[in-house]
């Protein structure tokens, strides 16, 4: 698991596996490249400092095996919440997603991180291209049918703010998707 793995074993993976590292702006152009050698990758403060700059700029990571990983994060209940999403050269179709948090209830909102099944029932599921591009809810409440999960019992509120953050920063990337996406095969 993650948490077994070190740091440096960590980093040392992403400098072997990552094909290249870009900023790109809303417009989905590319605007920079960023040093694999020096690892950049961005943790939640150094990406509302992307967000907050005169040129909005957003990280994306291309790896060898064709999978591109975005970041995401916004407020959970009881604080941030933030997630790496892997997909599928399609920009579309979600590979394996990643979430952390600051503060959730353990045993409840936690599970976002802690928990393989919730993580589980995000591969395969797409973005979608209408007025909700992903969400997070209960069953009874979602208007989407493959993009989409259902929220996790008994932590509804971490769950649906996880969900806003995603079709938030899926909106972010749409254009770089847009631009992106490789042909079905």
């Amino acid at each position: 698991t993650a948490a077994t793995i070190s740091g440096e074993d960590i980093l040392a993976t992403y400098q072997n596996e990552i094909a290249s590292a870009i900023l790109v702006d809303f417009d989905g152009n590319k605007i920079a490249e960023l040093d694999i050698e020096d690892c950049e990758v961005y943790g939640t403060a150094d990406l509302k400092k992307q967000i907050a700059a005169e040129q909005k700029a957003l990280p994306v990571y291309i790896f060898k095996n064709g999978v591109t990983v975005v970041p995401c994060y916004g407020a959970g209940l009881w604080g941030p919440i933030w997630g790496y999403v892997g997909l599928e050269k399609d920009l579309k179709t979600i590979k394996a997603v990643r979430f952390g948090h600051k503060g959730e209830t353990p045993g409840l909102g936690a599970k976002i991180s802690d928990e393989p099944s919730f993580a589980e029932a995000f591969v395969a599921k797409t973005i979608g291209d209408g007025e909700i591009l992903f969400e997070v809810a209960k069953p009874a409440n979602r208007q989407t049918e493959n993009n989409g999960v259902d929220a996790i019992s008994g932590a509804t509120i971490t769950s649906q703010a996880l969900g806003k953050t995603l079709d938030q920063w899926f909106g972010f990337y749409k254009n770089y998707f847009a631009k992106n996406a490789a042909a079905e095969e």
